[in-house]
């Protein structure tokens, strides 16, 4: 085979595959237009207009560098030796084949260029990671353990919140409220304040003298959790028969609440003591009228707060004492202690039945008498057997123990013996205790 016939050949071989590479190279390109599509930006006609025609030129010119190719070999076929059309045939074809090579290049590096302008407009407008915010407010903190911190923003790439790093409180300091505290002994552990009287109240509402100020400052950063006595009580709550007042408790409820405490006891419903109870109250003319008056205070009181306040001494004194009531005739009924007790817990968890109900007992020798004195502590023991078995809805017990007043014998330096023997008689009720 002559030189010249083989050279040819190679040349129709190279035609052949550039007729078939560039038609199908050409037409699969995208030239990134997904990408643009998944932008949003694909449904703008002058950006797919653009892209489509520079598709359609490099194709055009691409199918006439092919022809230029075929034509340069039938140049060359019909030569018949004359150097003249060998010399213009391997122009054409050599013309053809770096025409060729160029829009191959060109239809390569804008394919690059439009994917990278493209990876840009995801980079900066393109459809966010999905996520969900791990906290609500960006700068809020909260306490992560008693010893540090942890705060509220955007610590990564995607747009959520998230909860930082923990950061630890300074030695000397505890996590308390959320934000690092200088650290109190016995902040962490349930310990209450219990003296919320009518003078210090006027001291938190700012109308009281400067030292209830202190009084405030020193309760808030000594505890955790109030039982404030007082407010809660029948002469304040339900002066008159017709008359409810709870603004004194809503209003401690409401201070505690912004204060980081929080109001746990609510002390007290019923209070079976003459002091404890109003005059209008004795005053009714039928035994009948004060059991339904009894009802109504129950019920409207445990309905006020809700679960606002977790547990409730329903009775305060519900044994030891001698204040009008006798066992046949409890609160000038007519009716027994017994039955209404249970009638007091059963009205007080139909009003309220989310919340624990307890009652509470001291003693009529002294203020730890149920603790101190093994008959005293037996009987009570005793009542409260008798007022479960008759179906009294009861959560807990409440021991009047007042230690550290110095009030009573035996009140402020009760032995641990005796405390320990109590406890564990009055745990054989399998009801939690409360002092």
């Amino acid at each position: 085979m002559k030189p010249s016939l083989i050279k040819l050949t190679i040349v129709l071989i190279i035609a052949a595959v550039f007729i078939g590479l560039v038609p199908t190279v050409l037409a699969q390109g995208s030239f990134g237009l997904e990408a643009v599509d998944s932008t949003g930006l694909g449904t703008v006609d002058i950006k797919e207009f653009i892209v489509r025609a520079v598709q359609a030129l490099l194709g055009f010119l691409g199918i006439v560098m092919v022809a230029f190719m075929l034509f340069g070999g039938y140049v060359y076929l019909t030569a018949g030796g004359d150097p003249d059309k060998i010399l213009k045939a391997k122009t054409i074809l050599i013309r053809a084949i770096l025409g060729l090579i160029i829009i191959l290049t060109s239809f390569a590096t804008v394919t690059y260029v439009i994917n990278k302008s493209n990876q840009a407009m995801l980079n900066i407008s393109g459809s966010p990671t999905a996520c969900t915010d791990a906290c609500l407010t960006s700068g809020v903190s909260e306490c992560s353990g008693t010893q540090a911190y942890q705060t509220c923003g955007n610590y990564d790439e995607d747009d959520c919140l998230e909860w930082g790093e923990a950061i630890a409180c300074t030695e000397g300091f505890e996590c308390i409220s959320n934000e690092c505290q200088p650290a109190v002994l016995g902040r962490s552990c349930p310990f209450f304040a219990m003296s919320l009287n009518i003078p210090y109240l006027q001291g938190l509402s700012g109308e009281g003298p400067v030292i209830e100020q202190l009084y405030k400052e020193a309760l808030v950063d000594l505890f955790t959790w109030s039982m404030p006595a007082g407010t809660a009580k029948w002469p304040f709550i339900h002066p008159e028969q017709d008359v409810y007042n709870p603004l004194g408790v809503q209003f401690v409820l409401d201070w505690l609440n912004n204060n980081g405490m929080s109001y746990n006891i609510f002390h007290n419903v019923v209070v079976p003591k003459i002091p404890e109870i109003p005059e209008w109250y004795w005053n009714l003319p039928t035994q009948s009228d004060r059991l339904l008056a009894l009802e109504d205070h129950v019920q409207t009181v445990m309905a006020f707060f809700g679960d606002q306040i977790p547990i409730y001494n329903v009775i305060n004194h519900i044994y030891n004492n001698n204040f009008k009531n006798t066992p046949d005739n409890y609160l000038l009924t007519g009716q027994d202690r017994l039955t209404v007790a249970t009638n007091i817990l059963t009205w007080a968890r139909e009003a309220n039945p989310n919340v624990e109900l307890i009652v509470n007992e001291g003693g009529d020798i002294d203020v730890a008498g149920v603790i101190i004195y093994e008959e005293n502590r037996l009987n009570y023991i005793q009542f409260l057997t008798d007022l479960i078995n008759n179906g009294a809805p009861l959560d807990g017990i409440g021991l009047m123990g007042h230690f550290g007043r110095d009030v009573g014998q035996g009140a402020s330096k009760l032995p641990a013996d005796i405390l320990r023997v109590a406890l564990d008689d009055y745990s054989e009720l399998g009801l939690p205790i409360y002092n």
